[in-house]
């Protein structure tokens, strides 16, 4: 993804779809100080872009700031309600802070949208464990198990300890 930017950039310099896709994969690799400067300048440029804004709201999960990300994420996802990832950082950040309805509540807007998605369909059944829902969890883990790599991810979850009885 990194070399597609570059060679995006090098068409067009202001092309802000390529920027908003260099930071992903910047923090996808971990290089955080990198793509902090990209969005620093990216949210001088567009402020109350929703794009940006979804992209700064991951970073600043990434980051460990999580209480600070959560305000962030909820603006850009009035804007974009339908982009299921932001409501699966929603659900993460809600989950980080112990808000587990919260969680289970996003994490269930993320599956609804994308419904081929796997770690929401763990990340809900593990919102549903925290807060005692076993009949939620249980949902989520049977429709986890029929999505490709789902059955090992499931198996893994239920050996994990305080998870489920095999």
């Amino acid at each position: 993804m990194l070399a597609e930017t570059d060679r995006a950039l090098a068409l067009d310099p202001q092309l802000q779809s390529a920027h908003l896709l260099r930071t992903v994969a910047l923090m996808r690799t971990r290089r955080l100080d990198e793509a902090g400067k990209i969005l620093a300048r990216l949210r001088a440029e567009y402020p109350g872009h929703p794009e940006v804004g979804t992209v700064w709201g991951q970073y600043l999960l990434s980051t460990g700031r999580t209480a600070e990300a959560l305000p962030v994420l909820e603006a850009a996802v009035a804007l974009l309600p339908g982009e299921p990832s932001l409501w699966d950082a929603i659900g993460v950040a809600n989950a980080r802070l112990g808000r587990g309805d919260a969680s289970r509540a996003a994490f269930e807007r993320t599956v609804a949208i994308s419904p081929g998605y796997l770690e929401g369909w763990m990340r809900l059944a593990a919102a549903c464990q925290s807060i005692g829902d076993a009949a939620g969890r249980d949902r989520a883990l049977a429709e986890a198990g029929v999505r490709p790599g789902g059955p090992a991810r499931v198996a893994a979850f239920r050996r994990t300890p305080g998870a489920v009885a095999p």
